[in-house]
């Protein structure tokens, strides 16, 4: 280890061929970053970027975005809740597995190439209700088929039919 002699932002190349991408955003998205553009666009801030630092138009630092969130957790007292930067994005893919989107659009929109990555990664936090809600699918499931194999007979105990 050594020490560290500066720091700078590179803007180039990706880290992998697919954090380059098209997403499509909840109309919630949407409206937020309207609103940020029009408040951009009432204090005369442009830049190329889409979240510019305020002051310049420039592209935002890391020290600077940390800043921000300190300053954010602070106001509203949220110290204890141990929220970093990379928080949002763990938030972000936890959420949808949980709510059960296909872990393939997933992977799509965190930019994993692999599905076993952002399983990996997110998944460990699945809650019981998703187990709970599995089972009850798969009941679902077995007493439809059993209904069209024997649409006029009783019902058998589980494993008992031919």
């Amino acid at each position: 280890m050594g020490n560290v002699a500066s720091r700078s932002e590179v803007i180039g190349k990706t880290k992998t061929p697919t954090s380059v991408r098209e997403i499509i955003m909840s109309e919630v998205v949407i409206d937020v970053l309207r609103e940020w553009q029009d408040y951009c666009s009432e204090k005369n801030i442009s830049g190329k970027f889409v979240f510019p630092n305020t002051e310049n138009g420039e592209m935002r630092t890391y020290s600077g975005l940390r800043s921000l969130l300190i300053r954010f957790i602070k106001k509203h007292e949220l110290e204890d809740e141990k929220i970093s930067l990379y928080t949002f994005r763990h938030t972000f893919a936890t959420v949808l597995l949980e709510e059960r989107e296909n872990p393939r659009i997933v992977a799509d929109m965190m930019g994993h190439e692999k599905i076993s990555t952002t399983l990996d990664l997110y998944s460990h936090v699945v809650t019981n209700s998703v187990y709970e809600q599995t089972a009850q699918k798969l009941d679902n499931v077995y007493a439809r088929l059993r209904e069209k194999k024997n649409p006029t007979s009783s019902p058998q105990p589980a494993g008992l039919s031919d």
